[in-house]
């Protein structure tokens, strides 16, 4: 009877959700020691694309499916990027080698999550490019994730997109 007790008690304790639903309140840094945060992101619909090492080769080819697909939209210019590098594990001692990996231009930053808080409460796909859809709500509406980017999950990603962009 406790073991079922605990058990049920673990299933409903707040925090302990298999995954998150919404976007998580974070402040995360890019490349360029910029600080981000979830405020910069309330009331616009969000794109997060984003991997470990061994997917993040991926990321760019994900990255221009959707974007290349959603670019004539009328509201496409409301979409809110968050390109994301989960780099937990990554030694103290590589921080400055790893930043120097990533893009040089002010432009294309990255957040870079250290301890990989957001990968970890989405639950990424390791070795893969993870794609998240928050609603201007902050809701997680879609998720996808793998290495080369499957064309009908790049077409149902920008579908679920179109729909949160037409509501703007």
């Amino acid at each position: 009877m406790r073991v079922w007790l605990f058990s049920l008690a673990l299933l409903l304790a707040p925090g302990l959700e298999a995954s998150e639903t919404t976007l998580l309140e974070f402040r995360i840094e890019d490349q360029f020691k910029n600080k981000h945060s979830n405020e910069e992101y309330a009331g616009a619909v969000v794109l997060l694309i984003g991997a470990d090492g061994g997917g993040a080769e991926f990321n760019a080819a994900w990255s221009t499916a959707i974007h290349g697909a959603l670019e004539e939209h009328p509201n496409y210019a409301a979409l809110a990027r968050m390109p994301y590098a989960d780099l937990r594990g990554v030694p103290f001692f590589a921080k400055g080698y790893v930043r120097g990996l990533m893009p040089e231009q002010e432009d294309d930053w990255i957040l870079m999550d250290w301890r990989g808080k957001l990968a970890k409460a989405y639950e990424f796909a390791p070795g893969e490019t993870n794609v998240l859809v928050f609603d201007s709500g902050g809701a997680l509406v879609t998720r996808a994730s793998g290495r080369e980017p499957d064309p009908e999950v790049v077409r149902e990603v920008v579908k679920v997109l179109q729909g949160l962009l037409d509501r703007i």
